[in-house]
């Protein structure tokens, strides 16, 4: 790891060590590792307050000190695997929000299992439907609920390339991203890692700012109003990290990560019985328990949590 990381996770090592409240992280994957971003809020115990000790990508730090204006200091797997370790160490009750999809649809599966390039149909059933082989239920449900969220297709875009990614450095970084909250309302664990969707959060809770991940200066406008909902207690460093981030060309991988800790923030107050939020959980988006067998698709799909109001 460069200077700049080591010293960036010192200074977390610090934060959470002196933190008395909780740790929402929030993580941007994509199918290039160049266009991941990563964040760290700590929660004060009454859900309130934050403090924002990291924030990447951001610009990097040349050996005089000068910011480069050019080069970028961008999180790894390495740097996201000793983050984790930092905040189980700290035993603090903490959440994971990871911007990709956990898993494919179950039809899509079916689809390619009974597929032959040579033969065709290898199956004496039907053939999955096209909403089915490219949207998981929960994209399905979230539109249904939700008709302004249209959700990608974990089944047929390059959004696939993204989840793989995280399927295999999932494997890799094993226990120290479990377990995964699918919502269920009897989960209850001191640390949990989630899906979520930041441009649906934007959508169900701050819809003017819809069109924010072309348009820098809508991400600057969105940030500004988000912050009067998340208090947020910055210095200038940090201030130059979020500015940084709603400015930044190309997909705005830090500015995600930013929401997506922002959700993770959400879910830790959820979670902690909270009666003034909802997310997608679902039972919420169902409006009703889910069947055992629904639930096995649940469990091999996954389900997107986000907050709704």
């Amino acid at each position: 790891m460069t200077p700049q990381i080591d010293n960036l996770l010192a200074e977390v090592d610090c934060v959470l060590r002196n933190h008395k409240g909780l740790v929402a992280l929030g993580l941007d994957m994509a199918a290039n590792p160049n266009n991941w971003g990563l964040a760290v809020m700590c929660i004060d115990q009454d859900f309130q307050r934050a403090k924002l000790p990291l924030l990447l990508p951001q610009a990097k730090i040349n050996k005089d000190s000068s910011v480069s204006p050019t080069l970028l200091c961008r999180p790894d797997i390495e740097l996201i695997r000793n983050l984790l370790q930092l905040v189980r160490g700290s035993e603090k009750v903490a959440a994971l929000a990871v911007d990709v999809p956990f898993g494919w649809p179950v039809q899509h599966r079916r689809f390619v299992e009974h597929w032959s390039a040579s033969i065709g149909w290898e199956c004496s059933e039907l053939r999955p439907s096209r909403n089915s082989f490219e949207r998981r239920w929960c994209d399905l449900a979230l539109t249904e609920k939700y008709p302004q969220i249209q959700t990608l297709s974990v089944g047929a875009d390059t959004l696939a390339q993204a989840a793989f990614m995280w399927a295999h450095y999932r494997t890799e970084l094993g226990a120290v991203v479990e377990p995964v909250d699918l919502g269920e309302a009897e989960f209850d664990q001191r640390f949990a890692t989630f899906e979520t969707y930041p441009a649906a959060f934007v959508k169900l809770v701050a819809g003017d700012f819809g069109d924010y991940k072309s348009r820098p200066v809508v991400r600057k406008q969105l940030q500004g109003s988000l912050r009067k909902q998340y208090p947020i207690e910055t210095d200038q460093r940090v201030d130059e990290w979020i500015d940084w981030a709603c400015h930044q060309k190309g997909s705005p991988n830090a500015f995600d990560a930013f929401l997506s800790a922002l959700t993770a923030w959400d879910y830790l107050k959820w979670r902690g019985g909270a009666q003034d939020i909802q997310l997608t959980s679902p039972a919420a988006l169902l409006e009703r328990i889910p069947t055992e067998q629904e639930r096995a698709i649940i469990l091999e799909e996954g389900w997107i949590l986000v907050r709704t109001r």
